[in-house]
């Protein structure tokens, strides 16, 4: 099931089966000279449908990818398939067009889940623009995240920004160019020396903030002159700069001029992280996995919450690898634990790291949006409300769709109301 089974260059989506992959997507644009980019993740290699139906994140201004969902087709436990939207209208023009249905809006119900298998996907996808401008701003200290991130936000409620900006700390863009040995000798977290000289290196600050603007050349500059002027007022120690880049005799611009992943070039080249903390003799297996939460919006709390992460990180001897998705309203905040899968110290560093997060979290009143599924569980948990009645809603959905477990048990922590002979108490 890899087909690419329709692609509309005027209203902008793309309908396509499983095995559909973001590069192939991307090359059959360039195939076909259409003007048109796909929200493509961190990783190129993964299925459209498969990232998008659990809720990833690409970074054109088409990124938040669940909420540009057209329409799908699936398989229910049952056998039968059911299309959403105006795709369950038979022969309908609007087929792709409009998510909306009549009556309960079912999508939502196939994101994450184990109540059907969704076989294909229609995804509305960004048009060519005619100028592009990527904007990074290099803020000198921790606690510089917060006036950028309130910086952000304010770009945001004026209607100046277009995709969500992408905040990283120096570990964790250092760590694509060389690995752990190579930039400090003596074992633990980096130094306050060895991040001195790494911020010289790269020539930038603690954090990294990047974000992209798409259109006329004139609407561009002059999106661009505002957020110069906010970040100049909101964080006046920063550096920031810019990359324009303009179509040619009238065309939209070339993407591969810009190579990046906010224009929609897939890559493989951030796995290079996995292998950051690999020995320097050559040995081991990189892996990573994260806990990501979703955070409001708040310069203050994200600083807040960044304290807390850093110190559980630092105190199991690993550097804190952030990411924040910075989205209007809330943002993702991305914390990785990258190991060596072959070294055992490692793997239990890694269970301490992703637990105490969890707990902390719980405490503070945080949850991951998505999780490896060995921490489906305890994610699940932290969703408490009235007696966890989310779980239990959801789970009396299951039985009524699935009652003997075909699809997934477990997964996102909701079971089949009858698991392997057992009860919900355990019992045969």
């Amino acid at each position: 099931m890899n087909r690419i089974l329709d692609v509309n260059e005027k209203l902008a989506y793309v309908v396509v089966e499983p095995g559909v992959t973001f590069f192939d997507i991307y090359d059959h644009f360039q195939k076909h000279k259409i003007n048109l980019w796909i929200s493509v993740p961190a990783l190129g290699w993964g299925s459209v449908l498969g990232n998008t139906v659990d809720r990833g994140h690409g970074y054109t201004p088409s990124g938040d990818r669940q909420h540009f969902i057209g329409s799908m087709e699936v398989v229910l436990p049952s056998g039968d398939i059911l299309r959403t939207g105006q795709w369950a209208v038979p022969n309908s023009p609007s087929a792709h067009a409009c998510s909306n249905s009549f009556g309960p809006q079912v999508d939502g119900l196939f994101l994450q889940s184990n109540f059907g298998i969704v076989t294909k996907l229609a995804l509305h996808v960004d048009c060519a623009p005619a100028s592009f401008m990527n904007i990074k701003v290099h803020c000198p200290e921790i606690e510089d995240i917060s006036p950028l991130i309130d910086a952000l936000q304010q770009l945001d409620r004026e209607g100046i920004t277009q995709n969500h900006a992408m905040i990283t700390n120096i570990n964790h863009f250092a760590s694509h160019d060389a690995p752990k040995h190579a930039q400090q000798s003596v074992p633990g977290p980096l130094t306050p020396e060895t991040i001195t000289k790494l911020k010289e290196k790269y020539q930038t600050g603690y954090w990294r903030g990047s974000f992209d603007l798409y259109g006329p050349k004139e609407l561009v500059l002059a999106r661009w002159a505002r957020i110069e002027g906010v970040l100049k007022e909101k964080l006046p120690t920063a550096r920031v700069e810019n990359t324009f880049y303009e179509g040619e005799n009238g065309k939209p611009v070339d993407n591969r001029k810009i190579g990046t992943l906010s224009a929609g070039i897939p890559s493989m080249s951030p796995i290079s992280l996995a292998d950051y903390n690999l020995p320097a003799d050559g040995t081991g297996a990189g892996a990573h996995v994260d806990t990501t939460l979703i955070l409001p919006c708040s310069g203050k709390v994200v600083l807040e919450w960044f304290r807390k992460a850093k110190y559980i990180m630092e105190e199991q001897g690993v550097d804190p690898f952030i990411g924040c998705h910075v989205f209007p309203k809330y943002i993702l905040f991305v914390q990785e634990y990258v190991f060596d899968k072959t070294n055992p110290r490692h793997r239990e560093g890694g269970r301490k790291v992703v637990d105490a997060l969890l707990t902390e979290a719980k405490n503070v009143g945080f949850a991951n949006y998505r999780s490896h599924i060995q921490h489906m569980d305890a994610v699940q948990d932290l969703y408490g409300f009235n007696g966890h009645i989310y779980k239990r809603f959801v789970e009396t959905l299951k039985h009524a769709v699935d009652p003997n477990g075909i699809i997934a048990p477990g997964k996102q922590g909701i079971w089949p109301t009858k698991k392997a002979g057992r009860n919900r108490e355990g019992k045969m």
